[in-house]
């Protein structure tokens, strides 16, 4: 078992012996992934998507029924007359 080596080892070796082509093979995959993350785009979450608990409930509720501007706050009177 001496004689054999893991990959982590393997390639460690490789880079050392390689070091420019290591060096840009990491830049290379850096840029690739952030060109194809630019490309790929964002998507915005609703507050419906993003909220827990009660608070997303009401909110999953509200996007379901069509509601698209609800109330900001309710206010209850009452009289004895």
């Amino acid at each position: 078992m001496v004689g054999r080596r893991n990959l982590a080892e393997a390639l460690g070796g490789w880079s050392v012996r390689h070091r420019k082509s290591a060096v840009l093979g990491w830049l290379l995959l850096v840029v690739t992934a952030a060109a194809l993350g630019g490309v790929a785009g964002q998507r915005t979450l609703t507050t419906a998507e993003t909220e827990t608990g009660d608070t997303g409930r009401a909110a999953r509720i509200l996007v379901d029924a069509g509601v698209e501007h609800p109330a900001g706050e309710m206010v209850l009177m009452h009289s004895e007359r």
